[in-house]
């Protein structure tokens, strides 16, 4: 018998974008739905019942009580699946022209600027680290006065601002 995860694979090409949704959330949260009602898990999902059963009735299920059996033969930890369904799905978003252009367009920067604050500056040094193992361009600034500074002594640099939240006044 196939996992939940395998069925949901099998027919992923076949699910309306609110299908898609609830079958993520059912494999991220696979030990809740297992005692979860189908009201439920409705409600958690933002649909009605009937889409739910319309559901299993498309992954040839023969109603709720069937895939929630099959989340038992499912075994991976759902924080990993979780953490892995949403780099699957960022992924599938990248759109590969534009991440050439953006590719040359960095290439052929004299300076790429990283700036960051707080606790996103460690994600702006890293940047700047693995920029410069291939590019050897990369600054990090995390103070309003070091930008002005840069800006105001190069030309066809990249700036990157980063922010968690976007809350800094900083960035």
């Amino acid at each position: 018998m196939l996992s939940f995860k395998e069925v949901y694979q099998a027919h992923e090409d076949e699910l309306t974008d609110s299908e898609e949704y609830i079958c993520d959330y059912i494999l991220a949260h696979s030990s809740q739905v297992k005692n979860m009602s189908i009201t439920c898990l409705a409600s958690n999902t933002s649909v009605v019942p009937n889409t739910i059963t319309r559901l299993c009735k498309k992954l040839n299920y023969k109603g709720y009580t069937e895939l929630k059996y099959n989340l038992d033969t499912f075994s991976e930890d759902s924080q990993a699946l979780s953490q892995r369904i949403l780099f699957e799905n960022t992924v599938k978003l990248i759109n590969k022209k534009k991440e050439v252009q953006i590719i040359n367009l960095f290439s052929k920067a004299k300076k790429v600027v990283f700036c960051a604050s707080g606790e996103t500056g460690n994600v702006g040094r890293y940047f700047t680290y693995a920029f410069n193992a291939v590019y050897n361009n990369s600054v990090f600034c995390s103070y309003t006065e070091e930008i002005w500074d840069i800006l105001n002594h190069y030309s066809n640099l990249i700036v990157c601002m980063l922010s968690f939240s976007g809350d800094s006044e900083q960035t």
